[in-house]
């Protein structure tokens, strides 16, 4: 096993002993050249697809920081560097040789559990095959191990609890985060492409009905947020707009800091309001860094816990407890299952309705709209003060309708009599 050693503030330790909880890839570490030929064969597979392009983009990163290693290099006899054309060895047995190793170094110096060893033997697997390099895959897919014996029963739901902790904990940005994972069920690779052009007022309801990945004819759908969604996503905006930002139709609904806090340099400008959009975008990883920070802020995971390769996934997965979270809550509203399904963008696992249902077709009582709304939003919502005025508000508009019932049956019995009174009955 290589053992690479890291300076980390003028002192010597070894990857292996880091921190826990600092193992999370910074996918801005490793350089990759995204115009060479290899690559371009690589991620021709992801093109349409922004949310799966980035993350296998990052997948593939890991494997070529590793490539870059000092000892690596020395073994290998070439520097990488950001060129993956030079991945392309002509001894297949040395690229073979090369990716047993990597797999090695990711579960006993990384200390990674084989469902993520197995997301990177994925991307190396599909890199080789896209740039048709033959390799014996039976023998090199032993090295990533079984996953069937890692518990999969931890795969729990965040809490109304464990939610409220990391808002406590979080800025108007990061509440903005939290709460549309909880309240919509999107994936959170979906919230880096959001603009403001994605996002409708539905006036009635004081809520936003959000398109995710707008423009995407196989991804897109329709999801709403909640009430408090809704007004944690307008308080972020005017705080924005009172910073100096103008805020178009291309702005993104989440956007780097205009100012951030470095350990070293104290406060600095990161971003200024009058970027240009891309200037200023979020990636996938800052998104999930953001919540993995408030995970350990706020207490929910500690970092004093150690860990162990097999058996050792927390109860919460780090982004996607928040769609576990919106699909519990949804069935336990009484939503029916396949409209569940709608909801969250499953495109596989709900039959053959998928090609005749057009969810705009149905109005009223029975759309999706007002099924989020009367039914799953209530339990969608996480903060007590915001869930007792949704209440309320539905009472208020419960006895509006019964008012304007007794009105119109009052209106009703008036002509009634007003006509027996004219025939003199």
């Amino acid at each position: 096993m290589l053992e690479v050693r890291t300076t980390i503030k003028g002192q010597q330790k070894t990857q292996g002993q880091k921190e826990l909880g600092k193992g999370k890839h910074n996918p801005n570490k490793q350089k990759i050249n995204e115009n060479s030929e290899s690559f371009r064969n690589f991620i021709r597979r992801y093109r349409n697809s922004p949310a799966s392009k980035e993350a296998y983009t990052d997948f593939l990163r890991r494997f070529v920081e590793y490539s870059n290693l000092p000892e690596v290099k020395t073994k290998i006899g070439v520097d990488i560097n950001d060129n993956t054309d030079l991945l392309l060895f002509e001894d297949t047995r040395k690229i073979q040789h090369l990716i047993k190793n990597f797999i090695d170094y990711q579960y006993e110096v990384l200390h990674l559990t084989p469902r993520s060893v197995r997301n990177y033997y994925g991307a190396v697997k599909h890199f080789y095959q896209s740039n048709e390099i033959t390799l014996n895959w039976n023998v090199i897919k032993d090295y990533v191990g079984s996953v069937v014996n890692v518990s999969a029963n931890l795969d729990m739901p965040y809490t109304y609890e464990e939610i409220h902790k990391m808002l406590d904990k979080a800025d108007e940005r990061k509440r903005v985060i939290i709460l549309l994972l909880a309240s919509t069920g999107m994936r959170v690779g979906a919230l880096p492409e959001l603009k403001y052009s994605d996002l409708k007022w539905i006036d009635q309801y004081r809520i936003y009905e959000i398109k995710v990945y707008a423009g995407f004819k196989n991804d897109q759908y329709t999801v709403w947020c909640s009430l408090e969604c809704a007004n944690a996503i307008n308080s972020y905006l005017d705080y924005r707009r009172r910073y100096g930002e103008k805020v178009t139709e291309d702005s993104y609904l989440i956007r780097k800091q205009f100012n951030t806090r470095n350990q070293d340099k104290g406060l600095i400008k990161a971003s200024d309001a009058t970027d240009p959009p891309q200037k200023h975008k979020v990636t996938n990883a800052n998104i999930q860094a953001i919540i993995w920070k408030l995970i350990y802020d706020s207490g929910i995971r500690n970092l004093e816990d150690k860990k162990t390769r097999l058996g050792d996934r927390h109860k919460n997965m780090t982004a996607h407890s928040f769609r576990k979270f919106f699909e519990n809550k949804c069935l336990e509203s009484g939503v029916d299952p396949f409209y569940v399904s709608i909801l969250m963008g499953h495109k596989a696992g709900i039959g053959v309705e998928r090609h005749y249902y057009r969810p705009d077709s149905i109005q009223g009582e029975n759309s999706l709209l007002e099924l989020y709304v009367k039914k799953a939003m209530p339990y969608l919502t996480i903060s007590d003060e915001s869930r007792l005025k949704l209440k309320n508000r539905e009472l208020e508009i419960r006895l509006k309708e019964e008012s304007s019932r007794f009105d119109h049956l009052q209106e009703q019995i008036n002509q009634i009599l007003a006509t027996n009174k004219r025939l003199g009955l």
